[in-house]
């Protein structure tokens, strides 16, 4: 199964580009997150909202393979959905960091990010 989902940061966030896509295969779901916050607004700087499924079983980790104007400095910007969850929490790690903040304040006015995540259902 492929389709689509409309990621969110909630709030009053409005967005230059806010697509989601998604492939189902069995059990195995492959999201992708393309994101473009224009303001912020009172969304949420850690947390995407409105996976096409709810996560079962275990957490996932993802990969955020492209982010620019975040929240901070980072050397390493990540995410995971967790068991039971339809939402992407969102992980940093500072550049003077020595572990990771979780969930980490990422989302920012003009924040662009493109995120991966494969999980169970």
């Amino acid at each position: 199964e492929e389709g689509t989902w409309t990621p969110s940061l909630g709030g009053n966030t409005s967005y230059t580009t806010q697509q989601g896509n998604y492939t189902k295969i069995g059990n195995t779901v492959f999201i992708q997150c393309h994101l473009t916050v224009n303001a912020i607004g009172s969304g949420s700087t850690n947390t995407i909202t409105g996976l096409p499924f709810t996560c079962g079983g275990g957490s996932s980790s993802g990969t955020v393979g492209y982010w620019t104007s975040v929240a901070g400095s980072f050397i390493f910007v990540g995410c995971f959905v967790a068991a039971s969850s339809t939402s992407i929490t969102m992980t940093a790690l500072a550049v003077a960091g020595v572990s990771l903040t979780s969930p980490g304040t990422v989302f920012a006015n003009n924040t662009d990010i493109v995120i991966n995540v494969t999980y169970q259902v």
